[in-house]
């Protein structure tokens, strides 16, 4: 059933995006959507989770990669037509704010657990990406593209001074949460971070995009030692900067950034590796119409993305209000999990052919 024979080969994916930004969203979102739910059990290692203070876990990278695909993707619109940019800026805004606002909402009317740590009282990862779309939509038609990087290193070393002059001890202090802004320091203050990451990765998109427009064996050796290379790089300087700084998510200090830029680099050399892996096998045993089945699957996901992500967490929700998962054995654990991700995963399916059937 999820073959269709429809879908064209590698070279040919029926896409708008990059495809191996298409892979690289694949990976980002099946990971998160699998570690939103597998947290809540036991057969998730608790060294996996997301840190509170100081530290970095699996589930750490997700907000920071999601910042990375979205600058990866960004068009910075011109400034010709300001009337234009702010229709643009409301309508992307606009369905992050209201599910931003709306799921604080409901979090606080179904008394569902809430970590204040993470993004603060009212705070969530839906408004840290709109109030990012807001940051770049307005700023960036006026900041020219080879100035990107010195801004986010700037940004970087100015927020981990007032970090270490004292900022840093009292975002994860008691001290009180009495206004709006005290309330939600954490996401406020870490949209300094989160700025520097996207700014980091736009500059990286506009640096490689002639070389990911070309289908070529030369570009795509190129990418892959570029993003290999990138990837140890910002390892090795995250490395020595968590000694003297740390890592941490909450503060998304300057460990934090360069951390996030290297696994995202390392997820991006990825994609650019099994996506030539694949085409090559496949064209080898001369079975190249096998990789639609792979192609429908990452297409769901990616025209879909804002319903993938939304759906897991109902989902989510309603398992965690049916079932007691922190007590559930292992097998039941996994069982569900499977359950989980088939539903998911069949539902985005369905709705991706239905959504094919109409514009046929």
């Amino acid at each position: 059933m999820l073959l269709n024979h429809n879908y064209l080969s590698l070279s040919t994916i029926k896409t708008k995006k990059n495809p191996y930004m298409t892979v690289y969203r694949f990976m980002l979102n099946t990971y998160t959507v699998f570690c939103i739910l597998a947290v809540d059990f036991n057969v998730f290692p608790r060294r996996f989770a997301k840190t509170e203070t100081y530290g970095h876990g699996v589930m750490d990278i997700g907000v920071g990669c999601y910042v990375c695909s979205n600058a990866l993707l960004f068009s910075i619109p011109n400034t010709q037509n300001i009337s234009k940019n702010v229709l643009k800026i409301f309508k992307q805004v606009l369905p992050l704010l209201v599910l931003g606002i709306g799921r604080t909402y409901f979090v606080a009317k179904a008394d569902y657990h809430h970590y204040v740590f993470e993004y603060g009282v009212h705070w969530n990862f839906f408004m840290t990406l709109a109030f990012l779309k807001i940051i770049n939509l307005f700023i960036l038609p006026f900041v020219s593209t080879c100035c990107l990087s010195g801004i986010a290193t700037i940004l970087v070393i100015i927020y981990e001074l007032a970090l270490n002059f004292g900022l840093a001890d009292w975002i994860m202090s008691d001290a009180p949460r009495d206004t709006l802004f005290s309330a939600n320091r954490e996401g406020i203050l870490s949209l300094i971070g989160y700025e520097a990451i996207f700014l980091y990765s736009l500059s990286m998109k506009s640096r490689l995009s002639v070389f990911m427009n070309k289908n070529h064996l030369i570009n795509n050796m190129f990418l892959l030692i570029v993003t290999a290379s990138l990837s140890i790089a910002l390892f090795l300087l995250t490395f020595a900067i968590s000694f003297v700084f740390g890592v941490s998510r909450r503060l998304a200090n300057a460990g934090y950034v360069y951390w996030v830029l290297s696994i995202s680099s390392y997820l991006l050399f990825m994609s650019i590796m099994i996506e030539n892996f694949i085409n090559i096998l496949l064209r080898k045993t001369g079975r190249m119409g096998e990789f639609n089945r792979i192609s429908l699957i990452i297409d769901s996901i990616n025209d879909n993305l804002l319903f993938f992500f939304l759906f897991a967490n109902v989902v989510t929700g309603v398992i965690n209000m049916c079932f007691y998962t922190l007590v559930m054995n292992t097998v039941s654990s996994l069982i569900i999990l499977s359950l989980y991700m088939f539903v998911i995963y069949f539902t985005i399916y369905i709705l991706q052919s239905y959504k094919n059937n109409i514009y046929v």
